[in-house]
Protein backbone atom coordinates (compact mmCIF):
# COMPACT_ATOMS: atom_id res chain seq x y z
CA UNK A 1 0.00 0.00 0.00
CA UNK A 2 2.66 2.19 0.76
CA UNK A 3 4.66 1.49 -2.77
CA UNK A 4 0.88 2.69 -4.32
CA UNK A 5 0.72 5.76 -2.43
CA UNK A 6 4.48 7.25 -3.55
CA UNK A 7 3.79 6.03 -6.79
CA UNK A 8 0.64 7.77 -7.41
CA UNK A 9 2.05 10.80 -5.26
CA UNK A 10 5.02 11.11 -7.90
CA UNK A 11 2.56 10.31 -11.17
CA UNK A 12 0.54 13.32 -9.76
CA UNK A 13 3.47 15.55 -9.11
CA UNK A 14 4.44 14.83 -12.94
CA UNK A 15 1.31 15.80 -14.21
CA UNK A 16 1.12 19.00 -12.87
CA UNK A 17 -2.26 19.76 -14.50
CA UNK A 18 -6.15 19.58 -13.53
CA UNK A 19 -6.58 15.86 -12.42
CA UNK A 20 -9.90 13.70 -12.17
CA UNK A 21 -10.73 13.96 -8.41
CA UNK A 22 -8.75 11.84 -6.20
CA UNK A 23 -9.03 11.30 -2.40
CA UNK A 24 -6.45 11.99 -0.10
CA UNK A 25 -6.04 12.17 3.60
CA UNK A 26 -3.18 14.37 5.76
CA UNK A 27 -0.65 12.06 6.67
CA UNK A 28 1.46 14.51 9.36
CA UNK A 29 0.05 15.57 12.66
CA UNK A 30 -0.48 19.22 10.99
CA UNK A 31 -0.55 20.87 7.60
CA UNK A 32 -0.87 24.15 6.37
CA UNK A 33 -3.87 24.58 4.16
CA UNK A 34 -2.60 27.64 1.35
CA UNK A 35 -4.49 30.09 -0.41
CA UNK A 36 -1.20 30.01 -2.92
CA UNK A 37 1.71 27.64 -3.88
CA UNK A 38 3.33 29.68 -0.84
CA UNK A 39 5.12 27.14 2.01
CA UNK A 40 4.78 28.01 5.62
CA UNK A 41 7.70 29.06 7.07
CA UNK A 42 8.86 27.51 10.88
CA UNK A 43 9.70 30.64 13.08
CA UNK A 44 8.00 33.17 10.89
CA UNK A 45 4.63 32.75 13.05
CA UNK A 46 2.46 36.23 12.84
CA UNK A 47 2.03 36.31 16.63
CA UNK A 48 5.76 36.71 16.57
CA UNK A 49 5.47 39.60 14.80
CA UNK A 50 2.48 41.15 16.86
CA UNK A 51 3.90 40.72 19.62
CA UNK A 52 6.95 42.20 18.76
CA UNK A 53 4.95 45.19 17.14
CA UNK A 54 2.89 45.53 20.52
CA UNK A 55 5.63 45.72 22.88
CA UNK A 56 6.84 48.94 20.12
CA UNK A 57 3.73 50.61 20.22
CA UNK A 58 0.80 49.41 22.05
CA UNK A 59 -1.12 52.71 22.29
CA UNK A 60 -1.23 52.75 18.73
CA UNK A 61 -4.60 52.13 16.69
CA UNK A 62 -5.83 49.11 15.87
CA UNK A 63 -6.08 49.62 12.44
CA UNK A 64 -1.81 50.20 13.03
CA UNK A 65 -2.13 46.83 14.94
CA UNK A 66 -3.78 44.89 12.55
CA UNK A 67 -2.09 45.67 9.72
CA UNK A 68 -0.65 43.36 7.33
CA UNK A 69 2.28 41.86 9.10
CA UNK A 70 0.83 39.72 11.77
CA UNK A 71 -0.67 37.16 9.80
CA UNK A 72 0.26 35.13 7.24
CA UNK A 73 -1.81 36.39 4.44
CA UNK A 74 -1.47 32.24 2.59
CA UNK A 75 -2.98 30.76 5.52
CA UNK A 76 -6.59 29.42 5.00
CA UNK A 77 -6.44 26.73 7.82
CA UNK A 78 -4.80 23.78 9.68
CA UNK A 79 -5.44 20.70 8.57
CA UNK A 80 -5.16 17.62 11.15
CA UNK A 81 -3.67 13.79 10.88
CA UNK A 82 -6.43 11.88 8.84
CA UNK A 83 -8.30 14.63 7.51
CA UNK A 84 -10.15 13.90 4.61
CA UNK A 85 -9.52 15.49 1.39
CA UNK A 86 -10.28 15.39 -2.38
CA UNK A 87 -7.81 16.96 -5.48
CA UNK A 88 -8.66 18.45 -7.99
CA UNK A 89 -5.57 19.69 -9.52
CA UNK A 90 -1.90 19.50 -9.23
CA UNK A 91 1.31 21.88 -10.36
CA UNK A 92 4.91 20.69 -8.93
CA UNK A 93 4.82 19.41 -5.67
CA UNK A 94 1.44 20.92 -4.96
CA UNK A 95 -2.33 20.01 -4.81
CA UNK A 96 -5.24 22.12 -4.67
CA UNK A 97 -7.70 19.98 -2.66
CA UNK A 98 -11.19 20.89 -1.47
CA UNK A 99 -11.46 20.02 2.44
CA UNK A 100 -14.57 17.16 3.60
CA UNK A 101 -14.15 18.37 6.92
CA UNK A 102 -14.41 22.29 7.34
CA UNK A 103 -16.44 24.56 6.01
CA UNK A 104 -15.77 28.36 4.97
CA UNK A 105 -17.34 30.67 2.78
CA UNK A 106 -17.16 30.09 -0.65
CA UNK A 107 -17.16 33.69 -2.42
CA UNK A 108 -17.61 32.00 -5.72
CA UNK A 109 -21.31 30.09 -4.69
CA UNK A 110 -21.42 33.21 -2.40
CA UNK A 111 -22.81 30.66 0.21
CA UNK A 112 -21.35 28.31 3.60
CA UNK A 113 -18.85 25.45 1.02
CA UNK A 114 -16.06 23.20 1.75
CA UNK A 115 -12.32 25.11 2.63
CA UNK A 116 -10.20 24.86 -0.42
CA UNK A 117 -6.49 25.72 -1.00
CA UNK A 118 -3.20 24.11 -1.66
CA UNK A 119 -1.07 21.77 0.15
CA UNK A 120 2.15 20.45 -0.30
CA UNK A 121 2.46 16.90 -1.36
CA UNK A 122 4.59 16.11 1.57
CA UNK A 123 1.99 16.26 3.41
CA UNK A 124 -0.84 13.84 1.72
CA UNK A 125 -1.62 10.50 0.75
CA UNK A 126 -4.29 9.31 -1.77
CA UNK A 127 -6.61 6.54 -0.29
CA UNK A 128 -9.00 3.82 -2.09
CA UNK A 129 -11.78 5.43 0.66
CA UNK A 130 -11.61 7.37 3.81
CA UNK A 131 -12.29 5.97 7.43
CA UNK A 132 -15.13 6.21 9.39
CA UNK A 133 -13.88 8.05 12.24
CA UNK A 134 -15.22 7.52 16.08
CA UNK A 135 -12.83 8.52 17.94
CA UNK A 136 -11.70 12.58 18.60
CA UNK A 137 -8.72 13.45 20.89
CA UNK A 138 -10.41 16.03 23.88
CA UNK A 139 -6.41 17.04 25.35
CA UNK A 140 -4.23 19.53 24.04
CA UNK A 141 -1.53 17.51 22.40
CA UNK A 142 -1.93 13.62 22.68
CA UNK A 143 1.26 10.57 21.95
CA UNK A 144 0.03 7.79 19.43
CA UNK A 145 2.13 4.94 19.73
CA UNK A 146 3.52 1.60 18.08
CA UNK A 147 1.99 -1.48 20.12
CA UNK A 148 5.67 -2.42 21.33
CA UNK A 149 4.93 1.28 23.19
CA UNK A 150 7.67 3.28 21.30
CA UNK A 151 6.06 6.48 20.18
CA UNK A 152 4.57 7.48 16.83
CA UNK A 153 3.26 10.79 16.41
CA UNK A 154 1.89 13.26 18.67
CA UNK A 155 -1.33 14.67 17.56
CA UNK A 156 -3.49 17.88 18.83
CA UNK A 157 -6.89 17.98 19.78
CA UNK A 158 -9.10 17.71 17.53
CA UNK A 159 -7.44 14.82 15.39
CA UNK A 160 -9.86 11.81 14.50
CA UNK A 161 -8.99 8.08 14.61
CA UNK A 162 -11.00 4.85 13.20
CA UNK A 163 -11.04 2.91 15.89
CA UNK A 164 -9.96 -0.73 15.54
CA UNK A 165 -10.27 -1.97 19.17
CA UNK A 166 -11.00 -1.62 22.69
CA UNK A 167 -7.74 -2.24 25.04
CA UNK A 168 -7.89 -1.92 28.90
CA UNK A 169 -6.43 1.37 29.40
CA UNK A 170 -6.29 2.39 25.36
CA UNK A 171 -7.53 2.19 22.16
CA UNK A 172 -6.05 0.30 19.15
CA UNK A 173 -6.20 3.19 16.32
CA UNK A 174 -6.41 2.86 12.82
CA UNK A 175 -3.45 4.92 10.98
CA UNK A 176 -2.47 5.38 7.34
CA UNK A 177 -1.15 2.56 5.19
CA UNK A 178 -3.13 -0.26 7.15
CA UNK A 179 -0.94 1.16 10.13
CA UNK A 180 -2.20 0.45 13.63
CA UNK A 181 -1.35 2.57 16.91
CA UNK A 182 -2.45 2.80 20.76
CA UNK A 183 -3.92 5.85 22.37
CA UNK A 184 -5.03 6.62 25.89
CA UNK A 185 -8.34 6.50 26.57
CA UNK A 186 -7.41 9.42 28.84
CA UNK A 187 -6.75 11.29 25.60
CA UNK A 188 -10.30 10.70 23.08
CA UNK A 189 -13.68 10.30 23.18
CA UNK A 190 -16.33 8.91 21.32
CA UNK A 191 -18.22 11.30 19.41
CA UNK A 192 -21.37 10.09 20.41
CA UNK A 193 -20.85 9.82 24.15
CA UNK A 194 -21.73 13.41 24.54
CA UNK A 195 -25.29 13.00 22.40
CA UNK A 196 -26.00 10.78 25.98
CA UNK A 197 -25.41 13.89 27.91
CA UNK A 198 -28.01 16.68 28.40
CA UNK A 199 -28.29 20.02 26.44
CA UNK A 200 -26.69 21.74 29.30
CA UNK A 201 -23.83 18.99 30.00
CA UNK A 202 -23.24 19.09 26.30
CA UNK A 203 -22.73 22.75 26.25
CA UNK A 204 -20.71 22.38 29.30
CA UNK A 205 -18.46 20.12 28.08
CA UNK A 206 -17.97 22.62 24.56
CA UNK A 207 -17.26 25.59 27.37
CA UNK A 208 -14.65 23.44 28.86
CA UNK A 209 -12.58 22.54 26.23
CA UNK A 210 -12.34 25.80 25.35
CA UNK A 211 -11.79 26.74 28.85
CA UNK A 212 -8.65 24.62 28.06
CA UNK A 213 -7.00 26.27 25.87
CA UNK A 214 -7.03 30.17 27.80
CA UNK A 215 -3.58 31.18 27.91
CA UNK A 216 -2.90 30.08 24.21
CA UNK A 217 -1.56 32.55 21.67
CA UNK A 218 -2.82 33.66 18.83
CA UNK A 219 -2.62 32.63 15.39
CA UNK A 220 -4.58 33.56 11.82
CA UNK A 221 -6.59 30.70 11.03
CA UNK A 222 -5.02 29.10 13.63
CA UNK A 223 -6.60 25.74 15.56
CA UNK A 224 -4.24 23.97 17.75
CA UNK A 225 -1.77 24.61 20.57
CA UNK A 226 1.45 25.59 20.17
CA UNK A 227 4.36 23.01 20.23
CA UNK A 228 8.08 23.59 19.86
CA UNK A 229 8.12 19.93 18.26
CA UNK A 230 5.66 20.57 15.70
CA UNK A 231 6.10 21.74 12.26
CA UNK A 232 3.81 21.84 8.92
CA UNK A 233 1.83 25.16 10.09
CA UNK A 234 1.39 27.85 12.21
CA UNK A 235 -0.11 26.93 15.87
CA UNK A 236 -1.96 28.85 18.14
CA UNK A 237 -5.95 29.85 16.95
CA UNK A 238 -8.14 32.80 15.89
CA UNK A 239 -11.71 33.13 16.97
CA UNK A 240 -13.21 30.83 14.95
CA UNK A 241 -10.45 27.77 15.35
CA UNK A 242 -10.93 28.56 18.97
CA UNK A 243 -14.77 27.90 18.75
CA UNK A 244 -13.92 24.85 15.48
CA UNK A 245 -12.13 22.86 17.77
CA UNK A 246 -14.29 23.57 21.28
CA UNK A 247 -17.04 21.92 19.03
CA UNK A 248 -15.21 18.94 17.26
CA UNK A 249 -13.30 17.68 20.83
CA UNK A 250 -16.98 17.18 21.12
CA UNK A 251 -17.28 15.19 18.03
CA UNK A 252 -19.77 17.73 15.99
CA UNK A 253 -18.79 19.69 13.64
CA UNK A 254 -20.05 23.36 12.79
CA UNK A 255 -18.04 25.95 10.28
CA UNK A 256 -14.69 27.06 10.58
CA UNK A 257 -14.66 30.96 9.95
CA UNK A 258 -16.64 33.44 11.62
CA UNK A 259 -18.91 34.26 8.64
CA UNK A 260 -19.96 30.77 7.66
CA UNK A 261 -20.68 30.11 11.45
CA UNK A 262 -22.38 33.08 11.16
CA UNK A 263 -24.32 32.00 8.43
CA UNK A 264 -25.26 28.68 9.59
CA UNK A 265 -26.57 29.86 12.81
CA UNK A 266 -29.68 30.63 14.34
CA UNK A 267 -29.92 34.63 15.71
CA UNK A 268 -30.85 35.02 19.20
CA UNK A 269 -30.83 38.09 21.65
CA UNK A 270 -28.45 38.30 24.82
CA UNK A 271 -31.07 37.12 26.97
CA UNK A 272 -31.21 33.88 25.07
CA UNK A 273 -27.45 33.25 25.20
CA UNK A 274 -26.07 29.90 26.81
CA UNK A 275 -22.67 28.49 26.86
CA UNK A 276 -21.33 27.31 23.88
CA UNK A 277 -23.51 30.20 21.64
CA UNK A 278 -21.77 32.64 19.60
CA UNK A 279 -20.98 36.83 19.74
CA UNK A 280 -20.30 38.02 16.23
CA UNK A 281 -18.39 41.59 15.67
CA UNK A 282 -19.12 43.23 12.54
CA UNK A 283 -18.38 47.12 11.64
CA UNK A 284 -21.02 50.07 11.74
CA UNK A 285 -20.48 51.08 8.67
CA UNK A 286 -20.40 47.23 6.97
CA UNK A 287 -23.28 45.71 9.09
CA UNK A 288 -22.81 42.58 7.08
CA UNK A 289 -19.07 41.98 7.39
CA UNK A 290 -18.45 39.17 10.32
CA UNK A 291 -15.30 39.99 11.31
CA UNK A 292 -14.66 38.23 15.08
CA UNK A 293 -16.45 35.39 16.84
CA UNK A 294 -16.66 34.76 20.39
CA UNK A 295 -18.11 31.97 22.59
CA UNK A 296 -20.16 32.53 25.70
CA UNK A 297 -19.04 30.67 28.50
CA UNK A 298 -22.38 31.66 31.11
CA UNK A 299 -22.81 34.03 33.52
CA UNK A 300 -20.98 37.37 32.60
CA UNK A 301 -17.78 35.80 31.30
CA UNK A 302 -16.91 34.92 27.17
CA UNK A 303 -14.21 33.55 25.39
CA UNK A 304 -12.22 34.64 22.58
CA UNK A 305 -8.98 34.64 21.18
CA UNK A 306 -7.20 37.94 19.54
CA UNK A 307 -4.11 39.45 18.01
CA UNK A 308 -3.18 41.07 21.17
CA UNK A 309 -3.72 38.70 24.23
CA UNK A 310 -4.51 35.45 22.86
CA UNK A 311 -7.35 33.08 23.88
CA UNK A 312 -8.84 34.58 27.07
CA UNK A 313 -11.30 34.56 29.29
CA UNK A 314 -13.15 37.97 29.54
CA UNK A 315 -16.22 40.08 31.57
CA UNK A 316 -18.76 41.18 29.41
CA UNK A 317 -18.42 44.76 31.15
CA UNK A 318 -15.04 45.05 30.18
CA UNK A 319 -15.61 43.66 26.66
CA UNK A 320 -18.36 45.00 25.90
CA UNK A 321 -19.43 48.13 27.97
CA UNK A 322 -22.38 46.22 29.11
CA UNK A 323 -23.92 43.22 30.35
CA UNK A 324 -24.34 40.85 27.31
CA UNK A 325 -28.11 39.74 28.35
CA UNK A 326 -29.44 43.54 28.01
CA UNK A 327 -27.92 43.27 24.29
CA UNK A 328 -30.06 43.01 21.53
CA UNK A 329 -28.57 40.95 17.97
CA UNK A 330 -27.99 43.73 15.62
CA UNK A 331 -27.38 46.31 18.28
CA UNK A 332 -24.81 48.95 17.90
CA UNK A 333 -22.13 49.49 20.54
CA UNK A 334 -19.02 51.39 20.69
CA UNK A 335 -16.17 49.02 22.46
CA UNK A 336 -13.00 49.79 23.98
CA UNK A 337 -9.78 48.00 23.03
CA UNK A 338 -6.81 49.15 24.97
CA UNK A 339 -7.71 52.45 25.39
CA UNK A 340 -9.22 53.08 22.05
CA UNK A 341 -13.16 52.95 20.70
CA UNK A 342 -14.30 50.65 18.02
CA UNK A 343 -17.62 50.95 16.80
CA UNK A 344 -19.48 48.29 16.02
CA UNK A 345 -22.67 46.30 15.63
CA UNK A 346 -23.07 43.05 17.29
CA UNK A 347 -24.80 39.65 16.73
CA UNK A 348 -25.83 37.01 18.48
CA UNK A 349 -25.92 33.09 17.19
CA UNK A 350 -26.64 29.29 18.19
CA UNK A 351 -26.73 26.02 16.71
CA UNK A 352 -28.02 24.14 19.42
CA UNK A 353 -31.51 24.65 20.50
CA UNK A 354 -32.66 21.03 20.96
CA UNK A 355 -30.68 17.79 21.79
CA UNK A 356 -31.66 16.94 18.05
CA UNK A 357 -29.58 20.12 16.84
CA UNK A 358 -26.49 18.64 18.90
CA UNK A 359 -26.91 15.29 17.06
CA UNK A 360 -26.79 17.09 13.61
CA UNK A 361 -23.79 18.47 14.37
CA UNK A 362 -22.11 15.39 15.24
CA UNK A 363 -23.59 13.23 12.41
CA UNK A 364 -22.28 15.89 10.35
CA UNK A 365 -18.96 15.38 11.69
CA UNK A 366 -19.25 11.82 10.58
CA UNK A 367 -21.09 12.46 7.28
CA UNK A 368 -18.85 15.01 5.84
CA UNK A 369 -15.89 12.48 5.10
CA UNK A 370 -18.29 10.09 3.09
CA UNK A 371 -19.29 12.99 0.17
Amino acid sequence: MYKKNIIIIIALIMSSSAIAEIKMITSTPIASLRLGQVPYIPGKEPEKAMSELILGQWFDTMWTLLRPDWRDPYQQCVLTYGEALTCTQSDGDWFYVESHEQNGFDMNSMAVGPMCGWIQSKYVIPVDDFQEHSLVVTVPWAMVKYNNGHNLLRVPMGTEFALYQENETTYTILLADDVHGEIEKSDVCFFGESMQASLEEIRTAIINHAKSLVGSNYCWGGQCVLNQHMSGSPMGFDGSGLAFISYRSCGMRIARTALSIFLETERINGSDLQPGDFIFFAYQDQPSHIYDVLMYAGGHTLIESNPVQGVIANGDIARLGKFIKEIQSGEPLTISFYGRLFPIVIYFGTYMQTLDDAEALRFAAQANRNV
